[in-house]
């Protein structure tokens, strides 16, 4: 595994990301990507509960003024894919 500690990502950092100001300095430099894994998806008790954090992750960023990318799990292998990202955020409840 080449993050462990980006397997879950709380709340929280969720909400930091939100925290960043549409029109600041940060939000214009710092490069955001969400990950989508069918992994994941596949522990949770329901494919639509899934869908709703992973939706919700990308509805956060757009309100907050972040732009970002979408991953999958084939993009995490490489480390050459994940260097241009400053934040990965991993949808979890």
């Amino acid at each position: 595994m080449i993050f462990p500690a980006l397997t879950r990502v709380s709340r929280l950092v969720v909400a930091t990301i939100v925290g960043i100001a549409p029109f600041s300095a940060l939000a214009d430099q710092k490069r955001v990507a969400i990950v989508y894994s069918e992994t994941s998806k596949q522990g949770y008790w329901d494919d639509f509960a899934y869908y709703q954090a992973y939706m919700a992750a990308q509805y956060q960023c757009a309100m907050a003024g972040v732009p970002y990318d979408l991953l999958d799990e084939d993009d995490l292998t490489s480390a050459a894919n994940l260097a241009p990202y400053d934040v990965l955020v991993a949808p979890l409840f």
